[in-house]
């Protein structure tokens, strides 16, 4: 923690990642991330509202099959976190899991013996009923002094912080924006991981965003993020995998956009490049330079990984649906082939 250039246990990681499954790309995605960003904070939100019914879980039904399943917002956030904590536990990424009512701070990935008692101890303290207000104002504020004292060695070492709020409601301490306010200065993005659905909670996040030059990615859940992302990038489903990476604070700039716009035929590349090759932006040809062979080599390279649960069809899917791919990008990319044969 002192140097921040700790070594990344990827053998550890991988064997992780193969019991869950994760395509080779966004293995890579995440040790390039723990290296760029060394350290991130969870302030988590254990307040009263916390146990309201409206959460959702995936899990097998009674035929085996995957589907999403009713929950309290607490099961929900309790499922992401601790899945969250052992991956930062194997790969020895530090994380800082901050509740506002319950426990002292528990750090994990240290990469010491110590790392199980403190999985443990988180354990122990998400098995707890949620209870309380939300004061959020009062643990950034702690938090921002953290990052504040080693700010300068971050900037030194290119690196980053990152901040992951999750939260069902408004603050009882304070305002937000001030309380965030600091961290424009600092070496740090945050993500806001939304546990309601409600309009009002959804809108006082969004305006806290708007307010600040800040580098925010707010999130629903994965039900809600594959609706958003449907409506621009179709061809592309969006996995729990690709949840997860947004959860734990990726650095990676092409899903930021997801939800947000139709990616351009590059970033689309560079996206499949770092879900199924490692991340080497050079491996899938341009499709505007080859079309055909950009077809043919990323259905082979679909055609290779493991279906996912689509939470657009409720169903198990590959990840780029190639037809609404061609659908979206084809027009273009013909045109822009076809001139660069001419060309040649």
């Amino acid at each position: 923690v002192r140097t921040f250039r700790r070594t990344i246990d990827e053998t550890k990681g991988n064997k992780f990642f193969d019991f869950h499954g994760w395509p080779p790309g966004l293995r890579q995605v995440i040790f390039r991330d723990c290296k760029r960003v060394p350290l991130r904070f969870y302030i988590i939100d254990d307040s009263g509202s916390m146990g309201t019914m409206d959460g959702l879980q995936i899990a097998k039904n009674a035929t085996g099959k995957l589907t999403p399943m009713p929950c309290s917002r607490w099961s929900e956030l309790r499922e992401m976190l601790l899945f969250l904590a052992d991956m930062s536990r194997c790969l020895g990424v530090t994380t800082q899991f901050q509740l506002l009512n319950g426990a002292d701070p528990i750090v994990i990935g240290l990469n010491d013996e110590d790392d199980t008692e403190s999985l443990e101890l988180l354990k122990e303290a998400l098995n707890e009923e949620p209870a309380g207000q939300t004061p959020l104002c009062t643990h950034i504020n702690s938090v921002v002094k953290e990052i504040t004292a080693i700010a300068e060695t971050l900037r030194a070492n290119k690196q980053k912080v990152a901040v992951i709020i999750a939260t069902d409601g408004e603050s009882s301490d304070g305002n937000v924006a001030q309380a965030l306010q600091p961290l424009i200065n600092l070496p740090v993005f945050v993500v806001i991981r939304l546990c309601t659905n409600e309009a009002s909670i959804t809108k006082y996040w969004d305006e806290i965003d708007g307010q600040l030059e800040l580098d925010i990615d707010v999130l629903d859940d994965l039900i809600g993020e594959g609706k958003q992302v449907s409506v621009y990038n179709p061809w592309l489903t969006y996995s729990m995998h690709i949840h997860r990476l947004r959860e734990f604070g990726s650095s990676m700039k092409e899903l930021d956009l997801l939800d947000q716009l139709t990616l351009t035929s590059e970033q689309m590349r560079l996206l499949c490049n770092k879900i199924f090759l490692n991340g080497q932006d050079e491996t899938l040809p341009h499709p505007g330079a080859d079309w055909d062979e950009f077809l043919r080599r990323l259905q082979t390279l679909n055609e290779r990984q493991t279906a996912v649960f689509c939470p657009r069809t409720k169903m198990m899917m590959p990840w780029v649906d190639m037809k609404l791919l061609i659908k979206t990008y084809a027009k273009d990319n013909i045109k822009e082939s076809s001139a660069a044969c001419v060309l040649s």
